[in-house]
């Protein structure tokens, strides 16, 4: 990802939809996400925490707000019991989203 991000030089914003957030879920998010991309050889990055009810609205939102040009999404293995009623956040943006999504497993 970050390979191709480098040929364009382009800005990578890492957003996370917290559905129940908290200040300290959202700090320790952000905590994380900085360990991240320390380790990453790529200086173009932000980390945008986004809270909404909603997990995929609150990633449609976020995509018609900034105006991305592309959504790269990492699909999250769920227990198989969640997977008998509910479809993956993937799945569900993947029908509505109008620009190139990339989900990566």
């Amino acid at each position: 990802m970050m390979d191709l991000a480098r040929l364009w030089n382009a800005r990578v914003t890492v957003m996370h939809v917290m559905e129940e957030a908290t200040a300290e879920k959202q700090t320790k998010a952000e905590e994380n996400f900085r360990k991240l991309f320390s380790q990453l050889p790529y200086d173009n990055l932000s980390f945008q925490p986004e809270n909404h009810d909603d997990v995929e609205k609150g990633i449609l939102d976020f995509v018609n707000r900034t105006g991305a040009d592309m959504l790269v999404m990492q699909h999250r293995t769920r227990k198989w019991w969640q997977q008998l009623f509910r479809d993956s956040h993937t799945k569900q943006v993947a029908y509505q989203v109008r620009i190139p999504l990339l989900a990566i497993h």
